[in-house]
């Protein structure tokens, strides 16, 4: 399978996923930041694009490719937080661990800023890679319904899916189960930053 990577800021101690911030096969070494992941790492590098989304920009900050495979303290600027991790487990702490549990993920916030800055290439490939990938699908599903303005991609997604995108979302969940992100907001910063596919499943029947 090869090693994917993730973007972090460690002086904001965030980070975003390349290959749900762009599409498919954005995360290998060869790949890394091509097309619309690319475009992601620049929006929140320059000062004249407006952020919304609870997105900063993260100019002079120091950040950091993280791999998927164990790289115990691959750098310095993890020190600190490698250090409060290893009080809390007895496992081998490595960079992907730190960064996965203790920084925000922006990566569903970058797609409502992608989709709202460049409406028609973005919108368009997301809904496109939709189609076709679940997981897509639900990252698009939570933006909107996590994000109070991303009502965008709400409006996209009621077109291009119709009135039963709501049961595909269902449909989704329930076939893949697992954990889902979630954008990050100032409630969730730095804590459970995902949903649970059970979980939403059982609100759904709550609810009727």
């Amino acid at each position: 399978m090869g090693t994917t990577y993730f973007v972090a800021n460690s002086a904001k101690q965030q980070y975003f996923d390349p290959d749900d911030a762009g599409g498919s096969e954005c995360t290998r070494r060869n790949r890394i930041l091509w097309g619309l992941s690319g475009h992601a790492l620049g929006v929140l590098l320059l000062p004249d694009v407006k952020l919304e989304f609870h997105l900063e920009l993260w100019i002079g900050d120091p950040l950091v490719l993280v791999g998927d495979y164990p790289q115990p303290d691959p750098t310095k600027q993890f020190a600190p937080f490698q250090q409060d991790a290893t009080q809390e487990t007895d496992d081998v702490v490595d960079a992907y661990d730190i960064v996965t549990k203790q920084f925000g993920n922006v990566t569903l916030n970058l797609i409502a800023q992608l989709c709202k800055l460049d409406s028609f290439t973005a919108m368009d490939h997301f809904l496109s890679e939709a189609e076709r990938c679940e997981r897509v699908f639900l990252n698009l599903v939570h933006s909107f319904t996590y994000l109070k303005k991303a009502r965008h991609i709400e409006m996209a997604v009621v077109e291009r899916f119709g009135a039963e995108w709501c049961q595909k979302y269902i449909d989704a969940l329930g076939k893949t189960g697992g954990y889902y992100p979630l954008p990050m907001t100032p409630e969730n910063n730095g804590q459970r930053q995902f949903v649970r596919a059970a979980d939403v499943l059982n609100k759904f029947k709550t609810n009727g």
